[in-house]
């Protein structure tokens, strides 16, 4: 928060990512893949992300699950 500067917001830039980076830490998310993982974690809680967008992030972001647990299932200590 520091970096970007006034005004401050405590959501977007704390509320928001700490969770999100909990869960990808909790579901192995590779560290390569946090910012992906924020990214659409964002645009999926954004309500005015037009509708066809939200559903392309939505199917980008199930397909990256997908493959990550077909690696985890393959590989579950890794």
């Amino acid at each position: 928060m520091v970096i970007k500067g006034s005004p401050a917001d405590l959501v977007t830039d704390f509320a928001l990512p700490v969770p999100s980076r909990v869960i990808a830490v909790l579901l192995g998310v590779p560290y390569e893949d946090h910012a992906f993982f924020q990214q659409c974690s964002n645009m999926l809680l954004d309500m005015s992300l037009p509708a066809e967008q939200a559903r392309a992030t939505s199917e980008r972001f199930g397909a990256y699950l997908h493959e990550l647990i077909g690696k985890k299932a393959n590989r579950p200590c890794r």
